[in-house]
């Protein structure tokens, strides 16, 4: 143990122009050119996301010139983690004589308290969280392209199996709450319908369009129908006191395939947008006929159907409703992700499961409360995200990569990724592979 951090310690005798800001190779100016890359960039991401957010939440022009400043300080927020990162980066090889294992995180680190505190309180804790779910993605494929964990074969679908079950028994038993993100989006998976009294809703309210009041009837008269045939199904089934709720597990298992097969087929035909305007025919019958869109409708529609059958099940052998059930439940509905692993759907997950638990133990009194503690995740992580974009490109999330070096105007590929392949990391894996992102 002591050899290997005393190799990770050893410094290694570089200068900051000749590794990190290759593009040119005064100090002050790499870090006032990144700034100036990423603010030149940040027009065409900020101004127009937080538009829609005003459009959306229904706020008047009146709300304008506030959304505006908003905008703007969140892409000096974006700025100022690079111009920190290098600002840090220069400072910290120049102070050591040259660099070591570490000589990438505390720069990140460094840079991006600097620009967490510069962003507004009300989305820290929303940065924070991003950042931890890429520095967990990245994290889970460092560990499995050094092989350690391809000793578990579908880690990750044992890994969201664990999760499904933690989450599921939080939200059934009252630790998520059901108007919250997570909650919200385990509803509508679950088809659990909030609304109890059971009324037709086909009456438009004062002021509705009667295009809108033609669409609310048509989805009402659809309901019906749809209501009518599963009575008539289940009036045929056999008589016992699990077969409605066997054959409503049945439903929302149908449900769930046709809402993940129709996103992955939005989605593709979205990507394909000018194919589908030039060849219509050739191109709408490889969207539809999509093998992964098919998988993905399997494992959301496995999962929820299987879950809900299981609680069904479950609840009929032991005569009670309790966590085990829960738990039990979401372990083997978890295991449909067999159909569409992902490892990303997995650390994300965990990474919002982990934060839930911890908001509940400390709504407890059983963990303490930190008033800077999304800043330093957010710092934290983001320097775990800049070790990984100049030691380990190739095991971070490819789209958030290429963000990367999107934002800084190609830069960040520059690095001398050549001179980290001494600590081990296959640094270079990418130029050797020809396969950097290109945005030139």
């Amino acid at each position: 143990m002591p050899s290997v951090l005393s190799t990770l310690l050893r410094i290694h005798e570089c200068t900051c122009a000749d590794v990190g800001h290759t593009w040119h190779p005064s100090c002050f100016a790499a870090s006032a050119e990144i700034f100036l890359d990423v603010m030149r960039v940040c027009p065409g991401i900020y101004p127009p996301l937080y538009l829609i957010a005003m459009i959306l939440r229904g706020k008047g022009i009146e709300h304008l010139p506030r959304t505006l400043m908003d905008s703007f300080r969140s892409s000096i927020f974006l700025a100022l983690n690079g111009f920190g990162f290098v600002t840090s980066y220069c400072a910290l090889t120049k102070l050591q004589g040259g660099q070591n294992y570490f000589s990438s995180f505390i720069p990140g680190f460094c840079g991006g308290m600097m620009a967490i505190l510069a962003e507004r309180k009300s989305r820290r804790s929303v940065l924070g969280l991003y950042t931890s779910q890429m520095a967990v993605d990245f994290i889970f494929h460092q560990l499995k392209f050094r092989g350690i964990t391809n000793g578990i074969a579908s880690g990750e679908v044992y890994l969201f199996s664990v999760m499904a079950a933690l989450m599921m028994c939080m939200y059934r038993h009252g630790a998520v709450s059901r108007s919250g993100f997570m909650g919200s989006i385990t509803r509508f998976l679950m088809w659990e319908n909030q609304s109890g009294n059971g009324e037709s809703r086909s009456e438009a309210p004062a002021g509705r369009s009667l295009n809108e009041s033609m669409y609310r009837q048509s989805v009402e008269t659809l309901r019906q129908f749809y209501q009518k045939w599963s009575r008539v199904v289940c009036a045929r089934l056999p008589r016992h006191p699990l077969t409605k709720p066997l054959f409503n597990s049945v439903e929302v298992g149908m449900r769930g395939f046709l809402l993940g097969y129709g996103l992955q087929t939005a989605l593709a035909l979205l990507g394909n947008l000018r194919s589908v305007l030039k060849t219509p025919g050739t191109t709408l019958s490889r969207v539809f006929a999509n093998k992964n869109s098919a998988m993905f409708g399997c494992f959301l529609g496995g999962f929820v159907g299987v879950y809900k059958a299981l609680l069904v099940l479950l609840h009929g052998l032991r005569g009670k409703d309790d966590p085990i059930n829960t738990a039990i439940a979401g372990a083997i509905g978890g295991l449909a992700m067999f159909f569409f692993p992902s490892p990303s759907i997995a650390t994300n997950l965990g990474s919002k499961v982990v934060e839930m638990m911890y908001l509940e133990l400390n709504h407890a009194g059983k963990l303490p409360s930190y008033y800077y503690f999304d800043c330093l995740m957010y710092a934290f992580t983001f320097g775990i995200l800049t070790h990984g974009a100049n030691m380990e490109p190739h095991n971070m999330r490819q789209s958030y990569y290429k963000f990367l070096v999107y934002i800084t105007g190609g830069k960040w590929g520059e690095v001398d990724h050549y001179f980290y392949d001494r600590f081990g990391t296959q640094a270079s894996y990418l130029k050797r592979h020809n396969s950097m992102p290109r945005i030139r």
